[in-house]
This record gives structure tokens, C-alpha cells and sequence, in this order.
């Protein structure tokens, strides 16, 4: 729900954005709705990875900046 807040308000303001997330929860799978056990051990698990990828992918766009900058364009 907060990435649709930030999407929505992005599109307005016509600001390109992205994003990477963490997905722990499979409805549609039998068990597939996390405990508070499971929570915890995904997160544990798994926060670290996600934030250095993350960090990396902001670490490359501002290193390639002016060849990343001269390629976006928006259908705004």
C-alpha cells in the first residue's frame, strides 16, 4: 500500500521512479500468510541482502548518472 501512495503521488508530480521489495507473504499458496514466527525469520533472513542490493542499485545510477540521465524519459 505505501508503494502505491508513492506511485500515485509520483505519477501527479510526473517524478520516475522504481522500486525494490521485499515480497514475504504468498496468499494464494496454503500457508502462504506469514506468522509473526516466520515474519521474523524471513526479515532476519533476508533484510540484508534486499538493503545491499538496493544500496548497490542507488550506487550505480549515481555513478552512471549523466549516461543514465541522457536515456530516462517519461510517457508524461
Amino acid at each position: 500500500m505505501e508503494l502505491a501512495t508513492l506511485f500515485s503521488v509520483a505519477y501527479r508530480y510526473e517524478v520516475p521512479i522504481g522500486s525494490i521489495m521485499l515480497v514475504s507473504d504468498m496468499p494464494l499458496q496454503r500457508r502462504g500468510i506469514k506468522d509473526k514466527k516466520l515474519h521474523d525469520e524471513i526479515y532476519h533472513e533476508h533484510m540484508g541482502t534486499h538493503l545491499d542490493i538496493a544500496l548497490d542499485a542507488i550506487s550505480n545510477l549515481k555513478a552512471r548518472w549523466p549516461e543514465v540521465e541522457r536515456q530516462l524519459h517519461s510517457e508524461w
